[in-house]
């Protein structure tokens, strides 16, 4: 699920590209996008996670059962108690409504959820998500910013790549062995790296003792290749609070 308007905006230089980091690698071909533009909005997501295909017109929804572990990412602005969507927000009790019934209908055995958003700390409530089995890391706490970074870059000065903490989680990712790696672990190296707001960890902490690769899926470090991976140091570019940033 993404909007897909970023690839072949009439402002993008790199037509049907889109990088998210200085070193120009397409993160944009290949990628299968089940909904977008105007599929995308707070019932889908609701619906994708409950695995009503009835409500999405027949379109892919999380098929899992009490045997799976699902990991869920979610990326847009946020404030205090909700989330955005291109035309519309989600509540923090719209969210809190839909993990207690994804539990009831048993959609999962264990969840981890990474939400980069502005005031993302508020969506989630500590006790509720440990009762659920439910471990999330968050950009940032209840009362601040996150921060966008990759800015004013050689390849497009006029934008930023990406987002500090999903960059800092995803380089992590592709450069450990998540078959060693434990959630805990990559919280911490992600809270150190993301320090210019507070990576929060949520909810059922005995999951973080388990490896990433059991919500992620394995690889061996080096899979991907070399330059798979960025070389690039956020901190070596201007970053923003998404507070004053328009994503496109």
């Amino acid at each position: 699920m993404m909007y897909d308007d970023i690839a072949n905006n009439t402002q993008n230089p790199y037509k049907g590209k889109i990088f998210n980091s200085p070193e120009g690698r397409d993160v944009y071909g290949g990628v299968r996008i089940d909904y977008k533009g105007l599929d995308v909005t707070p019932e889908n997501f609701i619906a994708v996670l409950l695995g009503d295909k009835e409500k999405t017109g027949g379109k892919r929804v999380l098929e899992s059962t009490k045997n799976d572990k699902v990991f869920i990412f979610f990326s847009d602005h946020g404030a205090t108690g909700f989330i955005n969507f291109p035309a519309d927000i989600l509540t923090v009790k719209s969210l809190s409504d839909t993990l207690l019934l994804m539990h009831k209908k048993k959609k999962y055995g264990e969840l981890t959820f990474y939400l980069e958003a502005c005031e993302a700390g508020s969506m989630f409530d500590n006790h509720m998500l440990e009762s659920l089995k439910i471990y999330a890391m968050t950009a940032s706490n209840a009362n601040e910013s996150s921060w966008s970074c990759y800015c004013a870059t050689e390849i497009l000065p006029g934008a930023c790549l990406g987002d500090f903490f999903s960059v800092n989680w995803m380089d992590d990712s592709d450069k450990e062995n998540l078959l060693k790696e434990t959630l805990a672990e990559q919280f911490e190296i992600v809270r150190n790296k993301t320090d210019r707001s507070h990576v929060q960890s949520i909810g059922s902490l005995n999951i973080t003792y388990e490896h990433v690769s059991e919500f992620m899926g394995s690889k061996e470090p080096n899979e991907m290749g070399e330059n798979m991976m960025s070389k690039s140091n956020p901190k070596d570019y201007p970053m923003y609070p998404q507070t004053y940033l328009i994503k496109i």
